[in-house]
């Protein structure tokens, strides 16, 4: 996914679920609208630090 977080500073709400991602990229910090994330049924162990930047975040769902 790289950089790709940083071309949209709009984003209100992202689902990833069902990719096998084994990380996220510290750059997902900089999605400041971002309410919901959806991260079910990937292979991540730890999120970065910078998702503590998503100060509207109010759903972030990591089951399975």
């Amino acid at each position: 996914m790289g950089d790709i977080f940083c071309e949209l500073p709009k984003l209100d709400w992202l689902d990833i679920s069902n990719n096998q991602l084994n990380e996220l990229p510290e750059s997902i910090g900089n999605l400041f609208k971002l309410n919901r994330l959806y991260l079910q049924n990937n292979k991540l162990t730890d999120l970065p630090q910078s998702i503590g930047n998503l100060s509207n975040l109010i759903i972030l769902d990591l089951w399975g």
